[in-house]
């Protein structure tokens, strides 16, 4: 019940969170400041490092030649969302990178060029030891495009591993029923586009680094999901089309898409991938 609760509270939180900035200007740099990003236009967005509680990446005295945990948020979402798994990260010893960005106006391929000129750049990696990835939905599509675009720029000993939480990389039925819907497309953008299981059959490449995938199989609370998504899910994304191909392990946990990265198992099970490469299979 409470996470029906929940799950109403933030659907109703995105919402106003897309449509007050259409109807008053000024929302834009409100929200900017509660998700720790500063706001001008859509092209001039800079996500910064600086999230709560954490010195910006600037700051070499604290971030230099250190283990950095990189988390990358989903559609229409802040950096807010993964708050929780940031703390939970932070009491674990890891420095935090919580990015913020516009997830919704670029495709997956630009936000990934975006990120690297505008948020990790070289001079990131430079500080580095080796720079992990946490990463809940759509983020994981971002990150795998910016790790695999740069591949030769990157260090190959300073990339760490990753954890896509309900990444959909199959796509999503959801996304197929919706995306030639108008307010589908005026919603989500561009980046919309690219969650259906057809643009998703066109990503062939496969990750180089450590991947481990967690995703959730508890959808009863959307109904759209329950009737055009086969099989367990998350009420967004099917748990065999969250498999990636060439991933090292895979884990799957009684959760929703909205708030999978919320829970206490989850980010056991992150901590555990990031120390050991592998997920704690045997955990209750």
């Amino acid at each position: 019940m409470m996470e029906a609760v929940w799950a109403l509270a933030g659907g109703v939180m995105v919402v106003a969170s897309l449509w007050l900035p259409r109807i008053w200007p000024g929302a834009a740099s409100i929200q900017a400041n509660t998700a720790a990003a500063t706001v001008s236009s859509d092209d001039n967005i800079y996500p910064v490092y600086r999230e709560m509680g954490i010195a910006p990446v600037s700051d070499e005295s604290r971030m230099k030649y250190q283990d950095i945990v990189v988390l990358v948020h989903g559609i229409a979402r802040t950096g807010l969302s993964l708050r929780p798994l940031e703390q939970c990260l932070r009491r674990a010893g890891y420095q935090v990178v919580n990015v913020t960005y516009l997830s919704r106006s670029r495709s997956v391929n630009d936000t990934a060029a975006f990120l690297r000129r505008y948020t990790l750049d070289s001079k990131f990696w430079d500080r580095a030891a080796r720079v992990h990835f946490v990463t809940h939905s759509m983020g994981g599509l971002v990150v795998h495009r910016y790790l695999d675009n740069n591949r030769d720029r990157i260090p190959a000993h300073k990339v760490g591993r990753v954890v896509m939480l309900a990444p959909p990389s199959g796509g999503s039925e959801i996304a197929d029923l919706l995306h030639r819907w108008w307010p589908y497309r005026w919603y989500f953008g561009p980046a919309g586009q690219d969650l259906t299981t057809s643009a998703r059959s066109r990503d062939v490449t496969r990750p180089y680094y450590e991947l481990g995938v967690i995703a959730g199989n508890r959808g009863w609370l959307y109904l759209a999901a329950m009737l055009v998504v086969n099989g367990p899910h998350d009420g967004r994304v099917s748990v065999e089309r969250t498999k990636f191909p060439g991933m090292k392990d895979h884990f799957t946990l009684p959760a929703t898409h909205t708030f999978i990265m919320n829970k206490a198992a989850t980010q056991r099970q992150v901590i555990h991938f990031l120390t050991t490469g592998n997920f704690q299979h045997d955990a209750s």
